[in-house]
């Protein structure tokens, strides 16, 4: 990532709120959701979605998130 994190945990985790990704998570899976590009102190990075603190899904890049918002938003209207 380019820019500062928007903050780094104890563990030493990266995290960048995604505005795009957060927005759509909003409209189709409600207003306490939050997606984030995260990285961990190896290098790992990922996609995960939160609502509120509490972890939904994750995903290995941008478009993989975008699909998982989608099948989150799918699952809940059908249950």
């Amino acid at each position: 990532m380019m820019r500062e994190p928007d903050f780094t945990n104890p563990e030493g985790v990266k995290w960048w709120k995604d505005a795009t990704l957060t927005a759509h998570a909003q409209r189709v899976v409600g207003d306490q959701c939050s997606a984030w590009q995260i990285e961990t102190p190896d290098g790992g990075a990922s996609f995960v979605l939160l609502e509120g603190q509490e972890f939904v899904v994750d995903a290995r890049n941008f478009e993989a998130m975008a699909v998982q918002i989608d099948v989150e938003a799918i699952l809940r209207r059908d249950s």
